[in-house]
Formats: structure tokens, C-alpha cells, sequence
């Protein structure tokens, strides 16, 4: 028995290409929260 495959790529210029041994996952810090930063608009009353 034998097999026949067809393979295509594609090239893409100017790009970043690290290989996937690189690349980890990392799970983020338990103590990281966003935080919003400025005033807080003041409310409108209802009207």
C-alpha cells in the first residue's frame, strides 16, 4: 500500500518567526488585577 500527499505552504514576508520549542504558556500572577486609573465621571441624576 502507498500514499500520496500534496503539501502547500505559504510564505509571508516581514514577519516574526520564532519556533514552537520556544514558545511556553505561563499562567499569570494569582495577585494581578486591573486597575482603572483616573476620575470617575459624575452621575448624570436620571435626566
Amino acid at each position: 500500500m502507498s500514499a500520496t500527499a500534496e503539501i502547500t505552504t505559504k510564505v509571508v514576508n516581514d514577519v516574526i518567526a520564532i519556533p514552537l520549542q520556544a514558545v511556553i504558556e505561563k499562567k499569570p500572577d494569582a495577585q494581578a488585577s486591573p486597575t482603572i486609573q483616573g476620575r470617575r465621571p459624575a452621575a448624570c441624576g436620571g435626566r
